[in-house]
């Protein structure tokens, strides 16, 4: 990562995009202050952060944590400050359409996930939403970043899920990281990440017309996307 100058505004919804190895998930450990290797200055509001950038986010990452626990537990580690209510959890299953799944649960919210003690699985999808609903969870988060969060999933899933976390993210700052672009056209903006530096930066239709680094990737993933 070098020479790296990025404004990004209230509410702003970004797409950080970008081959394997161009710099993407460097970007994630500077803004969730996961590292401290870096020369210059981390605002918000023109005032200096750090560790205090780690209470202002939220995330899930590629990888994100399948917890062997109850759907309760899952939910209320989004803020562990917090005692949640019954009916806390409820909403934040119902806002990710899990509700009725879990209402048909024998032991409902005390339902056990994973392959421990008898747990229930899920689906790769139904996880995705546990997360989700994680996110919900945390009053204070302004900032929610989704580093490759549905690598693992199909095309159609993947867009299913991103428009999930549209309709949920209000006026929260959202950087959708990933090198793949179902998520991009709806973008405020996308950043191309290559080499360690922003190659390119504007709309899905403003890049196509660039035939740069986001046009090719997305020729490539066309046919993913386009029925």
């Amino acid at each position: 990562m070098k020479g790296l100058n990025l404004q990004i505004r209230p509410g702003e919804k970004l797409a950080i995009v970008g081959h394997n190895g161009s710099g993407k998930t460097t970007f994630t450990n500077l803004l969730l202050a996961l590292t401290q290797a870096f020369q210059g200055q981390l605002t918000i509001e023109d005032d200096a952060v750090s560790t205090s950038l780690q209470h202002l986010s939220s995330c899930i990452l590629q990888d994100f944590a399948q917890y062997q626990m109850s759907i309760r537990d899952n939910i209320a580690l989004g803020y562990i400050p917090h005692t949640f209510s019954d009916e806390e959890i409820w909403h934040y299953l119902d806002q990710v359409g899990l509700k009725e799944m879990v209402l048909d649960l024998p032991q409902g919210l005390d339902t056990m996930l994973g392959q421990l003690e008898e747990g229930v699985d899920l689906s790769k999808g139904q996880w995705q939403r546990i997360a989700i609903a994680r996110l919900l969870a945390n009053p204070h988060a302004k900032i929610w970043i989704l580093d490759e969060p549905t690598a693992y999933l199909d095309p159609l899933s993947e867009i299913e899920i991103y428009n999930l976390i549209y309709a949920l993210a209000g006026d929260r700052v959202v950087l959708f990281i990933s090198h793949r672009l179902g998520f991009a056209k709806r973008a405020d903006r996308i950043l191309v990440f290559h080499d360690g530096v922003i190659q390119e930066e504007g709309s899905h239709s403003d890049l196509l017309t660039q035939n740069g680094i986001y046009a090719e990737m997305y020729k490539m993933q066309e046919t993913w996307y386009v029925a």
